[in-house]
């Protein structure tokens, strides 16, 4: 149970609202035209990389989108 306890936890932040906006300011950071200095654009993606990990939310079901919702 404790592992699956984890494995939520890691999920309402990856679905998190914070990494949402992250993911987007990095890949507007990666569009052509765009031009982040370096540092920012390796600072944005070290924290993607750390703290919102990819995630499949195509087998979610309603009961567990509505827990992630309360925990935001």
């Amino acid at each position: 149970q404790k592992a699956q306890l984890e494995m939520a936890r890691e999920l309402g932040v990856a679905l998190s609202r914070k990494c949402a906006a992250a993911r987007i300011t990095l890949d507007k950071m990666l569009q052509p035209g765009a031009n982040p200095t370096r540092d920012k654009l390796d600072s944005y993606q070290a924290y993607v990389d750390a703290f919102c990990p990819p995630t499949n939310s195509d087998d979610l079901w309603l009961g567990d989108w509505i827990i992630i919702r309360k925990e935001r």
